[in-house]
């Protein structure tokens, strides 16, 4: 799998944000000219991502299908190393975003093209394929606990932690059914986590939905990002995968 590239950006550049997506260089220049200033900006604050704050979730964790008690989620304890619930759980920050628009992966490979030595292979105007899914990625979140070596009870609150994110993630619609994730994968790297969620396109978003709610607990965190469908578009065009 293709290594994924996750620029922090600083205030200034943040603070630049509304400069650039007021010419909505995705729109305006073709990504092979977008500066290293420009693809980060896609990644980390545009229509297709943002930097959110976590909220705590409350203890009765409402599952898909049905309510119901999220299991193995002690006041203190958490899962797969995520903070647990009560008053001690402070905020977090994490970064939400559609990973399958073209846009987003073609700002990736601008940035991988940049920073790739002369001799390197070049990097061509495709996109990473994601299949029949629209993916959704949360950034940043950071682990509690050892971060070196793995146990049964490492591996156990991996499953935990899975199970939970299947059956408490969605993307909400207006006057629609929410869509589940039929697949997580979570990837850990000097202890935060970047976990995409897969999202079936059996049931396609159109821009007559205008807005997408992203919403998941993780431990007892939960995360929610709206999306704006109108301004994810691309020359006019929606783009979300």
């Amino acid at each position: 799998m293709q290594m994924k590239i996750v620029w922090r950006v600083g205030l200034p550049v943040i603070a630049c944000a509304v400069a650039f997506c007021a010419t909505e260089v995705w729109n305006t220049k073709v990504s092979s000219h977008w500066t290293e200033a420009e693809a980060n900006l896609i990644l980390n604050n545009s229509p297709w991502a943002k930097q959110v704050k976590t909220k705590s979730a409350s203890s009765g964790v409402m599952r898909r299908g049905g309510g119901g008690r999220g299991g193995g989620m002690g006041r203190r304890g958490g899962i797969g190393g995520y903070p647990g619930g009560g008053g001690n759980s402070a905020p977090m920050s994490a970064l939400v975003r559609w990973e399958s628009a073209q846009t987003v992966q073609e700002a990736e490979k601008r940035l991988q093209s940049l920073h790739s030595s002369e001799d390197a292979k070049p990097v061509d105007g495709s996109t990473s394929s994601f299949g029949n899914h629209y993916v959704v990625s949360v950034i940043g979140l950071r682990a509690a606990g050892r971060q070196n070596g793995r146990n049964q009870s490492d591996e156990r609150g991996s499953r935990q932690l899975r199970d939970q994110l299947m059956t408490t993630t969605q993307l909400v619609l207006k006057n629609r059914a929410p869509i589940g994730p039929d697949d997580v994968k979570v990837k850990t790297q000097g202890g935060e986590n970047e976990i995409e969620f897969f999202f079936p396109k059996s049931s396609p978003i159109s821009k007559d939905d205008k807005e997408v709610t992203f919403h998941s607990v993780i431990g007892r965190m939960t995360v929610e990002n709206k999306f704006q469908l109108k301004n994810m578009t691309r020359n006019k065009k929606l783009e979300l995968d």
